[in-house]
């Protein structure tokens, strides 16, 4: 069950219990002390049925989360606190409105929440904060990417450079590889190749290295060339344009005298080998078809005139 889910069942139960009349504690409930720790016990917000929790940590401390209903349940289903406050923000690039209600006793925003539009129309529509550091955002990098990503409730996004600097150049440390990348080989070559954000890249040894050795996906399909003949097919049977190949990082064909599925045949009255493939389609010197294919002329089917 979803921490959301869970949240919005403790807080119907709640309003059932006391719609009845009946006290839904059971067990012994949690009753903050005021003149210790009143920032204890659960808080409610304004634009939905989540249940917020801060208590002891147990490490001498104190902790915060979103309730699920067996927490709330397990504390006797005290009646909890509205938050005394939202802030709500929103970033120049998403329409989503961030919501961060402030728990008394917590310094900083450590819960935030991305609004519906039910939830925001609950509220009255409040207007957000337009900022570049909405309540809660982060910033993370990627070994293998040059982009710096922000992260809030809203998602994740992509920082173009001027966006970074807006947002005041935050330092983002790289630990991993994009969590979107794909790696995978050709069935025709051994080389890797990397694929995020649309871009793909053919990865050396050493890059390959540094991201920690990832097992490649292997497609069935891959790239093919005659060995005498410059034009690049894909195997599943066009050619390749040259953007193609250069949107695909350059992938090594494999080379064959007679791709895979290419027709010959040797016309002994104008002495020529017809040849009819994916790469190449036309006539040779007979001579010359025996050198490039190399089977010889005896051993080729007859060409059957049309």
């Amino acid at each position: 069950m979803s921490r959301r889910r869970t949240g919005r069942l403790a807080t119907l139960a709640l309003g059932l219990a006391l719609a009845l009349g009946v006290s839904p504690a059971t067990a012994a409930p949690y009753v903050p002390n005021p003149d210790d720790h009143p920032h204890y016990g659960f808080f409610s917000v304004p634009y939905g049925p989540d249940l917020y929790w801060s208590r002891p940590s147990g490490y001498g401390g104190y902790m915060l989360n979103l309730a699920t209903f067996d927490e709330w349940a397990s504390q006797g289903y005290p009646t909890p606190r509205l938050v005394p406050s939202v802030r709500y923000d929103r970033a120049p690039w998403s329409p989503t409105i961030i919501a961060a209600p402030r728990i008394p006793g917590w310094p900083t925003v450590s819960e935030t929440h991305a609004l519906t539009w039910d939830e925001w129309s609950r509220v009255g529509y409040p207007n957000p904060t337009v900022t570049w550091t909405p309540a809660g955002t982060y910033y993370r990098a990627f070994l293998n990417s040059p982009d710096i990503y922000a992260y809030n409730a809203a998602g994740p996004h992509r920082l173009t450079f001027d966006e970074w600097r807006a947002s005041g150049s935050p330092a983002a440390p790289a630990y991993q590889v994009h969590p979107d990348t794909i790696f995978y080989q050709w069935s025709t070559s051994a080389e890797i190749f990397m694929k995020l954000n649309g871009s793909t890249t053919k990865l050396s040894y050493p890059q390959w290295a540094s991201y920690g050795y990832p097992s490649p996906m292997s497609s069935t399909t891959g790239f093919a060339k005659l060995t005498w003949d410059p034009t690049i097919a894909y195997l599943d049977g066009r050619p390749v344009t040259w953007d193609e190949w250069v949107a695909q990082a350059f992938p090594t064909p494999q080379q064959y005298a007679s791709i895979p599925g290419d027709e010959y045949c040797y016309d002994a009255t104008d002495n020529v080998v017809a040849y009819d493939g994916l790469t190449f389609t036309g006539e040779m010197d007979a001579a010359l078809g025996e050198q490039r294919i190399g089977v010889p002329l005896a051993q080729m089917a007859v060409c059957v005139p049309a």
